[in-house]
């Protein structure tokens, strides 16, 4: 049955059903590393197009990825993507992805990692901002 399976699968996918999914986040700081390379290798096993955007947006690409902007193939990865954060994320994370809208994944991605990204200029410029706060 496996090998049943396999051949009706084209060739160079992974079933990700023996993967499993990344954990739940909540943004916190001491698994956000972790977890933020976990997705990004998961999205990209799930569409390489998909997790190439991401990585982009992890770099700090300016290049828009809003779905006004995007061919019909990136919109419904953008509209993939958001399930997938709205499944795997918890607290702030998840109010963020909400809020945007569920075609908007690769815009919740960027404002994820912009929030919760210790590496980011804006993550900086939040915690400095509670700190005056």
């Amino acid at each position: 049955p496996a090998a049943a399976a396999a051949a009706g699968r084209a060739p160079g996918t992974i079933d990700t059903r023996s993967l499993g999914k990344p954990d739940r986040s909540d943004g916190e700081e001491k698994k956000w590393k972790d977890w933020k390379t976990v997705m990004l290798a998961y999205c990209s096993v799930l569409d390489s197009r998909m997790g190439l955007n991401m990585g982009q947006l992890v770099k700090g690409s300016t290049h828009s990825l809003i779905i006004t902007g995007l061919d019909p193939a990136d919109t419904a990865r953008s509209a993939q993507l958001w399930f997938i954060l709205a499944m795997l994320c918890l607290g702030s994370p998840l109010t963020l992805v909400t809020n945007l809208g569920s075609q908007e994944g690769f815009l919740a991605w960027e404002k994820i990692i912009g929030d919760f990204d210790p590496t980011t200029g804006t993550w900086q410029a939040g915690q400095l901002l509670a700190l005056l706060g």
